[in-house]
């Protein structure tokens, strides 16, 4: 509203105009007051973040404080000894552990000072100066460095050692401005890592010698059961030899077991990688199982892919560990069904191949909460069950490492109560693409095969199939013999049960087929010259059999011996005679001459005069150990010393013994005991090929084996073992009826609720004798009740026993069917007709002698011969008998039935 001064005067005007001007001052008065309001509350805000800003700043003050005293303790404190440095190397900081060292109160004493200079005033000149050249670099390159030292710093009264880090300390630009080293003192480390490597030579050479004083005396054991297993003894022997030879390798195993865990533990294990052939350790691992598995009511099927290459690069020697670590674990652990052997082989690459190996067993298996405890140290799962089997709880361990070392695994399976199946992946190189196994012309082979065992009967079929062979398999005797007459199959596959009956067919219908006998371990027709495929087969020697080349051996697993050398000569140099003799026997199938000395300059000695093709040197030996003599034999003037190959005999199983050896003029070694098979292949690689000689396989005609024929009975296995003479076999044949038939009588009148250690006794004896006269089947069946009446499996001896006695009359029915028609035929035997024709009337005794010494009965041995001393004798018979005497005397139970043959042939 305008002020008009002609209007103030109006009173409504003037009202008016004062209302409008309180209104306005009252509109101004609140703005005001807002205005102040909002000041106020502004000072107030501005207060309390004063308030705060004063609280944080102090907080701060008095955590920096506390991070400053902190550091500050954590320096005067710190056990590491700090120096910072600037581009000059001189002392821009040193810890209180660090002036302590050096025995300075305060770091003024040093500040600004050369860092070489205080070094080598306080004692470490030299110490000094590697420093200070280690600083230099750091400051040219600006790369932190870190290294260990021995020194002495600060006069501490010897060397310490310290981990040296240094450091650059960069500016802005990224450039040094100076460095900074840390110390830290690892003498007590270094001290205790050195004690532990006193520790580990410690246990290393006490192994060392722990492994030469045992495996010294258990090369006698083994090696002296190889020996006496090579010649003829009695089926009773024969399981003792096994026993014992068995019980020595498992001593053997465990101490192995032990020698192994200390390389791995002390990173000692070696892998190599060397040319092998697959085909040899394969048989190795089998040849050596079979014995294992012999001795449990357990079959053993192998499988193996054929396509696999035969020359392959690995480290042969672990493969071979591995697989008999896996195998010997499955037969510890069942007790009845099976152990399958599988391997196949899947290519990789032009040069690699990966094998994968199963072993599936149907034993105990393995709990689901043990399966994380498996491949622990010395862990037995189950003891409760499995309190009765031996061994250390090595052996999956040591497998686990080893198939890792060679870039491999292993893994499990298993089903508690009813089996487990280990499976091993391990890469391997091949030199060439040559099958493990093939067989020529395949289809012109066909095969008729029977076995009454169902496993083997279909791993055979199988390996067949695999080689590309038209296999019939028949699942009954009765069936094969009928197929078999028919005369359309060029071979002919049989179980030893059967064999006979074969061989008689095969006569009859005039078959052209090729009988191969599937034997077992102990079938004493192994041993005759029959083809034979020795159980567990596998592609290999079935494909060798079918294509004509040389059949498995069937007594590979005691001599891998495959030429002889008469006029190579070897030297044997050992302290101990038992060793000499053991040696010098698995050295006898090469027909070698053999020199033996029992110390190291007579060895020296013989070697100057005598002209040798290998020299065995023991490693340990009193006096003049085996190094010193190899040392002296090289030095001996004559390229002929230079070049001789010397082999290490050693019990050390060490790592590291081949290169030692190696580098001390040895040419090869051999670990005790000595392996028939690591003997072989160093006798293979050092004896001239000139002066070998190849073994004939004295493979032995019918004979009179073609004109006896009993039902039951393997008459070629029964021949072999009187040596070929019927006459003899018919006396067994007798003497077994008579001995039969009264055991039959006590059996049959025996009770269900009878003694079973009685029972157990005659199964026993039926068992060897059935054994002795190739009845194979019987002998089985005998084995069978005899390991029941050993469980005490009561039911088990009655359901067998009934076919038992049924199949053993059967038997002696046969068998004195026979001897009526060949003494109707032959006339009665010249040497007993009136027990007087031979020998001064002695020729029973005789004949009774060779019987006892072919059991090792050494009560009848004893007897019979004091009735022959006692015969009146010619001079000649005289002198005979005493031959026979001294051999008895001496154990040569050989030398002495070849006495008495010779006399009974007369």
């Amino acid at each position: 509203m305008s002020k008009n001064p002609r209007q103030f005067g109006d009173p409504d005007f003037r009202n008016a105009f004062l209302e409008a001007e309180r209104s306005r001052l009252q509109q101004e008065i609140s703005a005001l007051r807002r205005a102040n309001k909002l000041i106020r509350n502004s000072l107030d805000q501005m207060t309390t973040y004063n308030t705060a800003k004063d609280i944080l700043l102090k907080n701060l003050s008095e955590e920096k404080s506390r991070q400053e005293r902190y550091f500050s303790l954590m320096l005067a404190n710190l056990q590491n000894f700090i120096v910072g440095l600037d581009q000059d190397l001189r002392f821009v900081y040193a810890s209180h552990s660090f002036l302590r060292l050096l025995d300075i109160a305060d770091f003024s004493a040093i500040a600004r000072r050369s860092f070489q200079e205080i070094f080598a005033a306080c004692g470490g000149a030299e110490d000094a100066d590697f420093l200070g050249l280690a600083l230099d670099r750091l400051m040219k390159g600006g790369q932190p460095q870190v290294f260990d030292r021995a020194m002495n710093i600060g006069g501490r009264g010897g060397l310490c050692y310290y981990r040296v880090f240094m450091s650059p300390m960069l500016n802005e630009e990224g450039r040094p401005e100076g460095g900074m080293v840390l110390l830290h003192d690892i003498t007590d480390v270094i001290r205790a890592k050195e004690q532990a490597e006193m520790a580990n030579r410690a246990k290393s050479s006490f192994l060392a010698h722990m492994s030469h004083e045992i495996r010294t005396p258990m090369n006698a054991i083994i090696g002296m059961s190889e020996l006496v297993m090579r010649d003829a003894v009695s089926p009773e022997m024969m399981e003792n030899l096994i026993s014992l030879r068995t019980a020595g390798a498992n001593l053997l195993s465990i101490i192995n077991d032990l020698l192994d865990l200390s390389r791995i533990e002390s990173g000692q294990l070696q892998i190599t990688r060397a040319p092998y052939l697959f085909s040899s350790m394969l048989n190795h691992v089998i040849n050596v199982m079979r014995v294992r598995v012999f001795e449990k009511p357990i079959l053993f099927p192998v499988s193996v892919d054929p396509d696999i290459p035969n020359h392959l690069l690995g480290d042969e020697t672990h493969l071979r560990q591995i697989l008999i670590n896996l195998l010997s674990n499955a037969v510890k652990y069942t007790n009845e069904g099976f152990i399958h052997l599988r391997v196949r082989g899947q290519f990789a690459g032009h040069t690699k191949i990966v094998l994968t190996i199963e072993v599936a067993d149907s034993g105990v298996g393995i709990r689901p909460e043990d399966m994380g405890r498996l491949f622990k140290n010395f862990v037995r799962l189950d003891n409760e069950r499995n309190r009765n089997i031996e061994g250390t709880g090595l052996g999956l361990v040591i497998t686990r490492h080893l198939c890792q070392a060679m870039h491999g695994d292993i893994s499990v399976s298993s089903v508690y109560g009813q089996g487990s199946t280990f499976t091993v992946v391990l890469p391997q190189r091949y030199e060439r693409l040559d099958k493990l196994a093939a067989v020529r012309n395949p289809e012109d082979k066909r095969v008729l095969l029977y076995d009454s065992r169902l496993m083997y009967r279909e791993s055979v079929r199988a390996a067949l199939e695999s080689l590309n062979v038209p296999v019939v398999t028949i699942r009954e005797e009765e069936g094969f013999l009928r197929e078999l007459g028919k005369g359309v199959y060029p071979f002919a596959f049989v179980s030893a049960d059967s064999y006979e009956a074969a061989v008689a067919q095969a006569s009859r219908s005039g078959s052209p087929a090729s009988l191969v006998l599937l034997a077992d371990l102990t079938a004493p027709a192994a041993r005759l010259g029959v083809h034979t495929l020795l159980m567990p087969t596998y592609v290999l020697p079935i494909a060798n059999i079918l294509n004509g080349d040389p059949p498995e051996d069937p007594a590979a697993g005691r001599s891998p011996v495959q030429f002889c050398a008469p006029d190579a000569r070897v030297l044997l140099v050992d302290d101990i005679r038992t060793n000499l003799k053991v040696t010098q026997g698995l050295l006898q199938p090469y027909k070698m001459t053999v020199d033996l000395c029992e110390s190291g300059p007579e060895a020296v000695a013989l070697a100057r005069e005598r002209e040798y093709d290998i020299i065995f040197m023991d490693h340990m030996m009193p006096g003049m150990s085996g190094l010193e003599a190899t040392e002296k034999i090289r030095s001996l003037p004559g390229e002929r010393f230079r070049s001789v190959p010397i082999v290490a005999l050693t019990a050390n199983a060490l790592v590291g013994m081949r290169d030692m050896f190696l580098a001390n003029g040895f040419n090869d070694y051999l670990t005790k005991p000595v392996e028939l098979v690591r003997l072989n292949e160093v006798v293979s690689r050092w004896i001239p090929r000139s002066k070998r000689r190849k073994v004939s396989a004295a493979v032995k005609g019918k004979g009179p084996a073609a004109a006896i024929h009993i039902r039951g009975l393997n008459t070629a296995a029964g021949l072999d073992r009187m040596g070929g003479s019927e006459r003899l076999y018919r006396d067994v044949l007798v003497t077994f009826c008579k001995d039969a038939e009264q055991r039959l009588q006590i059996l049959r009148q025996m009770p269900d609720g009878g003694d079973l250690s009685t029972f157990t006794g005659l199964c026993h004896a039926l068992k060897s004798a059935s054994s002795g006269i190739g009845a194979e089947r019987m002998a089985y069946k005998a084995a069978r009740l005899e390991d029941a009446g050993r469980r005490e499996n009561r039911p088990a001896v009655i359901s067998g026993l009934k076919d038992f006695l049924e199949d053993l009359s059967s038997l002696l029915e046969e068998i004195q069917a026979w001897l009526r028609s060949a003494t109707e035929h032959n006339g009665p035997d010249p040497l007993l007709r009136n027990g007087e024709a031979r020998l001064g009337g002695g020729g029973k005794a005789l004949f009774m002698l060779r019987c006892a010494l072919q059991e090792q009965n050494i009560r009848a041995i004893d007897e019979n011969l004091a009735v022959l001393e006692a015969m009146p004798l010619s001079p000649l018979e005289r002198e005979k008998v005493a031959d026979i005497a001294e051999a008895i005397l001496t154990a040569e139970y050989a030398q002495a039935m070849a006495v008495i043959d010779a006399l009974l042939e007369d």
